[in-house]
């Protein structure tokens, strides 16, 4: 897992390969503070994740309410083909925005897509 902090103060998270029940408690751990501290637009990048359960969707939908509640937004970006089927199976899709790239994703945040710095 890791976050990059974009110059236009759009913060890309990246979970882990399979974000599933065993895998979320720790995503929540590492993302909740970046929602919850002021970071309320952040981007999901999804482009190394090549499975998610029922876990993984509670835990995402979770970061979502709480960036909303705060004010911003959590989207996803770059899902695999599987974890897209996934999303349209269980309707996420239709919660959350998704966006077939990280720098469309920023876009959609109302902010200009520039190069990640590590945090």
């Amino acid at each position: 897992m890791e976050a990059n902090r974009r110059e236009n103060d759009v913060t890309v998270v990246r979970p882990p390969a399979r974000l599933d029940a065993g895998a979320a408690p720790a995503f929540k751990a590492f993302a909740e503070p970046l929602v919850g501290e002021g970071e309320s637009s952040v981007v999901v990048d999804f482009s190394g994740v090549d499975f998610v359960d029922s876990g993984g969707l509670g835990c995402l939908i979770g970061l979502v309410r709480k960036a909303r509640a705060g004010g911003g937004d959590m989207i996803m970006a770059a899902p695999s083909e599987r974890v897209r089927s996934i999303f349209r199976l269980t309707r996420f899709h239709r919660v959350v925005e998704i966006f077939d790239d990280v720098n469309a994703a920023a876009e959609a945040l109302g902010r200009e897509a520039s190069g990640g710095v590590a945090l």
